[in-house]
Order: C-alpha cells, then structure tokens, then sequence
C-alpha cells in the first residue's frame, strides 16, 4: 500500500498504519516531528504523476481538502481517505454506529452535488447486499453523493467505505425525528433495498421524498408480512417500485392491484468470465448446488434426482452442495450429510467465503438450481457469465431467459424425473454442449453487466425526474 499524507497527521499515525507503507508528503502539509521529516515532499503540479493507492487527509478543513483533491488535483473519491476511515474504524454516536467517510461528511455540503440516501437491511455479502452495493456504485459514477444507512453490520461495509460512501448502521423506521431529519438532509431521492424495508417505506410514503423500493421478493415475503400485519404498507405517487425480474412483478402485481409507476431492473455483477476455452476439466462431470439449505432452495429435489440416476452414470458424476445451513434447514442439512455418506459422489462443502466460492467455477459443469421459489438467484447468472451449462427450475426468475438446450436448460418444478433426465442428457452428451455454454454467456452480456445495468438506472431515473418536474 502506497499512501501520501496531506494536511495535519497526528503523529501516531506511524503506530496505526507501516511507516513503510507512506511513501511521501504532499505540499502544504504541516512540519511534524518524527518519521515524517524524512519523507519527500511532493507538489500539487507533481501529483498526477505520482503512483499512490491513498491520500489521508488530517488536521481542519477536511472539507475544503477532500474538495481540491477531487476538483482541482483531479484525485479519485475512493482514493481520499482520513486514517480512520482507511482503517474502517467505528464510532459511537448516540443512539447509532458509523462506520465513517469522514471526508464525505465533511464535504457533502460543500461538493454541491444531488445526495442520495440509499437503506439496506444488512451488511451481509448475500444477493440484495451485494446487488445495491452496485447500485450504489452505479450512482457514484452518474455524480451523485451516495449515503448508506443499514439496519445491521458486516463484511461489506468495507466496499462501500472504499467507494468514498458513508456508512450509518441505524434503523431509520425507529428513527423519533425521521421526517424533519428527511427534510434538513434534502435527498434527492432514496434507493429502499427488499421489501422487508416495508415499514420504512410506510413511513415515507407520508412525505413527498421520491423513493425507489428495489424488490427481490416473491409472494411468500408478501404473505408473511400480511400475517404480521393484517395489511401492506400504502404507497403514495412518490414511491416508485423496481422489480428484479418479471417473477417478482407478478408478485407485485398480485398483492398491490394499481400503481401508478414502476420499472423492471435487474441487478448486475462484475464481470470475471472464465474463457470457456480455458476452462479446467475435474475429470467428472461436476452438478453443483449453491445456496443456504433451505427448503425453498431444493436439496431435497436434487438428491432425489441423484438417487434415480443410473449408477454407471452416476459414477461419472460429482454432485457438489455449497452453503450454509440456518436453525430451518437442519433436516435438510442431517439428509445431506446421510446422503453423502451413502453416494461417495455428492460431497457437502459447507459455506464458502466468496472469493474461494469464485474459484470454484473452474471446476464446475452445471450449475443447478431446484429452488421451489427463487426470483433471481445470482449463482445462476454468475453460471451464465462462467460460461457454465445453466439447469434450472422453472419456478425460479432466470427462467424467463432459457431456452431450453439452446442457452441452457429448465425442469418442471419439483418434478425429481424432469430434473433426473435432464441431468442424464447432460452427462451423456456434455462434450456436445459447448455451443449451450455460449449462448448462456449471452445471457449475461444482454441482461446483467454493469453497462446495461447503468444504462437501465439511468433511464428510470431520467424518467422519474420528467414525470416530478
């Protein structure tokens, strides 16, 4: 790590980050004692040739700092950053956490850009995270200042603090002075993330903030928040909601009868295709099943389906269960683990981290996904963009986008027979499959990169911004 300090550091900053790691002073920096002397002093005009990961920032006006590095020296947000933030440090204050950009706080009055608030439930690295994590990427890049609040902690507070983003831990709909707190922070709009957001989104549906609700969810979220509630949040014109796939419209649809606005947007994910010519063989034809064991994911489905598969073909084979088990799916984890013990060709491997999950695909054949319900499951689209052979339920969101042996492969849903001879074909003739793996790459590249993804934010903000002028 490469850091250049500018401004005020307290001197125990060489206690907290490697001196080796700071490699020089940027003029205007004040004399300090201590390792500090020893370090080049680099001016202003030198800066863009300098190679640096961070600037840290100290000492007052950190707002005034952060705004000419970023308009006048030209420096990348993600890479101004205070010791504390660097370090991801938190900080107590009040009644909420905060994982701090100090330098946003600090200058977010002053940058004179539109700010959004975007919520997320948690900070988990799990599907809705990950996805308004490239949400909020998406805006940052359109020039907006972005501001997170989170209901709870995790791992990725960290990606959002290293795009320049500051990060509350705060449960906004138990917040007592919310609307005027609304009104003196003059959001252009709030990005709301899932619907188990419902409460909050009640509440600002009683002010005229313009809000977009991205959903995931499907009727058995909708159904379960009306056996809490005995109804659903109302919605006034200012709430626009966003669908992840038409199997989550129809959800919408079916609970919430009229509305007046709302958009189809897909999430997106990084590209890090694996060349489907540089793929690296197992020897077997590996089916893997990425997800918690839960009973709407399919276990069970598969394992049958295993069973009924003839044991030369099975043989052949290598059935991989990737994921971790909550208190629900502890039947489901004990007929795993019986099942593993009984075929020596399906192995459980438990939770990943993402990164090892991520190296995993070179090995992979089929991504398999049984799930009895599921709108979009992004093992299926990182299939897609691995260029692996996609086999999926035909109850679950991707399916709108196979064809069956063209770009990939669907079964009727629960039907174990569907599933059994579909697995069969492919072992059978998996040599012949190239061309499936291909076309499902296509999938991807149509629908879920991070172009189409800005291009698709873009216009439905555009849009919403016509219609509320």
């Amino acid at each position: 790590m490469r850091i250049i300090l500018y401004g005020k550091c307290d001197n125990d900053i060489f206690s907290r980050i490697p001196s080796d790691s700071i490699i020089a002073i940027l003029e205007g920096t004040e004399n300090m004692t201590c390792p500090i002397i020893q370090l080049p002093i680099i001016s202003k005009s030198e800066l863009p040739k300098c190679k640096y990961d961070y600037i840290l920032i100290g000492g007052l006006e950190t707002g005034e700092k952060y705004i000419e590095l970023l308009r006048q020296l030209h420096v990348e947000e993600c890479k101004i950053r205070t010791v504390d933030d660097l370090l991801c440090e938190r900080y107590v204050r009040h009644e909420y956490s905060l994982y701090y950009n100090e330098i946003c706080l600090d200058g977010i009055r002053q940058d004179g850009r539109k700010r959004v608030l975007i919520v997320s439930h948690d900070m988990s690295a799990s599907g809705a995270p990950i996805a308004l994590l490239e949400f909020a990427r998406t805006l940052k890049s359109m020039g907006y200042q972005v501001i997170l609040y989170c209901q709870c902690s995790g791992p990725l507070i960290a990606e959002f603090i290293g795009l320049g983003i500051p990060v509350h831990v705060e449960d906004l709909d138990s917040r007592p002075d919310l609307y005027f707190w609304l009104l003196k922070n003059d959001f252009s709009f709030a990005v709301v993330n899932t619907l188990l957001q419902y409460k909050l989104v009640q509440k600002l549906s009683a002010t005229s903030l313009k809000v977009f609700w991205w959903l995931h969810e499907c009727d058995n979220y909708y159904q379960a928040i009306l056996d809490i509630e005995g109804c659903l949040p109302t919605l006034n014109e200012f709430v626009v909601p966003l669908f992840v796939g038409n199997k989550v419209e129809e959800a919408f649809k079916r609970f919430y009868k009229r509305h007046i606005e709302s958009y189809n947007l897909l999430y997106c994910i990084p590209d890090r295709t694996i060349a489907i010519d540089q793929q690296e063989g197992h020897g077997k034809v590996v089916f893997a099943l990425i997800g918690a064991i839960v009973f709407r994911k399919g276990q069970d489905i598969f394992l049958q389906a295993i069973e009924q598969l003839d044991a030369d073909l099975r043989e052949r084979c290598e059935f991989w269960i990737i994921g971790d088990s909550p208190h629900e799916g502890s039947q489901l984890l004990s007929l795993i683990c019986a099942k593993e013990s009984e075929f020596p060709e399906v192995k459980y491997f438990g939770p990943l981290p993402y990164s090892e999950m991520q190296n995993l695909y070179r090995d992979i054949d089929v991504v398999v996904c049984p799930s009895r319900i599921d709108p979009m499951p992004v093992v299926v689209t990182e299939g897609f963009m691995n260029g692996k052979l996609c086999l999926v339920s035909d109850s679950i969101g991707t399916a709108q986008f196979i064809q069956n042996g063209i770009n990939g492969f669907t079964f009727l849903s629960e039907d174990v027979l569907d599933l059994t001879e579909k697995m069969e074909n492919i072992v059978r003739h998996l040599q012949d499959m190239t061309d499936v793996a291909r076309e499902g790459y296509k999938v991807y590249k149509q629908y879920f990169t991070q172009l189409k993804f800005r291009e698709n934010v873009s216009d439905i903000i555009n849009k919403f911004v016509e219609r509320n002028q």
